[in-house]
Order: C-alpha cells, then sequence, then structure tokens
C-alpha cells in the first residue's frame, strides 16, 4: 500500500525536537510496536496496528487535509511518537499526541511536542481554538494538558472509545502562547 503525500508540508522545530509529517520509513517495526504494547495504547484507540492498517489510517488523515506527525528526539536522532491532527473544522482544531518510546516519557518531551503543535495550529494554520480527549485516569496527559493553559470544559462518561471517563480539554489561542515563542516552523517541499 502506498502513503499518500502530505497536505501539511511544514517541519516545527524546539530545543529538543524536531517533527514532520510522517514518512513510510517512519512506520517500522519499533512504531509498530509501540501500537500493539498494552501499556503504550492503554488510552488509546487503537489496540492493535500492522503497517497496512497504520498506512491506511494516515491516507484517511492526508485525504482529509488532515496529517500524522513524526516526533524526533533530536539529541538520539530518534522517532519517539506522533502527534495527529484530526479535526480543522471552523477555527476550531483537534491533536493527538502518542510518545510512544518508553524512555522519552515523563521528562517533558510530550509536554514540549504539544507546545510545537499548538504554535502551528494557532500561528501557521490561523486556528483559534484547540481541543484535545483525554481518558480522565490517565493523569499524566491530563496534567500535561492542566501545564499547556488547557481548560476541561466537558466530561463523556459513556464514551463508547473508553470504558472510564474521557475529558474534553480546550484551550484558546491567546492562551500561554509565552511558552511557545522559540519554536521555529518551516515550509518544506515533497516531490
Amino acid at each position: 500500500m502506498k502513503l499518500i503525500d502530505p497536505k501539511i508540508k511544514y517541519k516545527i522545530d524546539s530545543k529538543r525536537l524536531f517533527i514532520r509529517p510522517i514518512i513510510i520509513e517512519d512506520i517500522n517495526d519499533a512504531y509498530i510496536g509501540w501500537l500493539n504494547d498494552q501499556e503504550t495504547n492503554k488510552y488509546l484507540v487503537t489496540r492493535q496496528a500492522n503497517r497496512e492498517s497504520i498506512i491506511e489510517y494516515i491516507n484517511n488523515l492526508r485525504k482529509l487535509n488532515l496529517d500524522l506527525f513524526a516526533v524526533f528526539d533530536k539529541k538520539r536522532n530518534l522517532h519517539i511518537g506522533n502527534i495527529s491532527i484530526t479535526s480543522l473544522e471552523e477555527n476550531t482544531g483537534c491533536y493527538g499526541l502518542m510518545i510512544g518510546d518508553k524512555s522519552s516519557r515523563l521528562v517533558g518531551l510530550g509536554g514540549e511536542a504539544s507546545l510545537c503543535v499548538i504554535k502551528f495550529l494557532f500561528d501557521s494554520l490561523g486556528i483559534e481554538r484547540l481541543e484535545v480527549g483525554a481518558n480522565k485516569q490517565n493523569s499524566d496527559a491530563c496534567r500535561n494538558l492542566l501545564d499547556l493553559g488547557f481548560l476541561e470544559f466537558s466530561v463523556n462518561t459513556t464514551s463508547r472509545i473508553f470504558e472510564l471517563s474521557n475529558v474534553q480539554w480546550n484551550i484558546n489561542r491567546r492562551t500561554n502562547s509565552r511558552l511557545y515563542k522559540n519554536i521555529k516552523i518551516e515550509f518544506l517541499k515533497f516531490n
């Protein structure tokens, strides 16, 4: 199966990370392993994956002018996770974050990756408001969202995705813009 070229052609650069649209070489055994690992996929919609299902997921996003970005640790030049942009409607965007590499968790890289995508969506795509869903039991994700300036706005206790409560969070363009002022975004050319 062929991977559709990205529609959102940007590279995002921060102190410790660079983020770019995912390419076929990124869909390797390590990435597939993250999605099949029970600890990693505990709060994800995906519980099992293979190369074809991942390509299909990315292609479906790209057909809707959305995308999946690979997150890389600059120091190790290592793909550590992904950010998916899952909705861009009426000045509101949604994104999801997964840090798949276990050694990259709880060291601030997830927060830094979130700051990158927040700046990108606000400054490059003109989004005014972001919404993010997080399982209420995922205390690390909820704490990260609070630290980034997100506010809880609803709790869905009958989520079909999770058997536990799903919390919706939002942030507006003006909130905590000082946090992401040193992040650089550049347009990428793909052949």
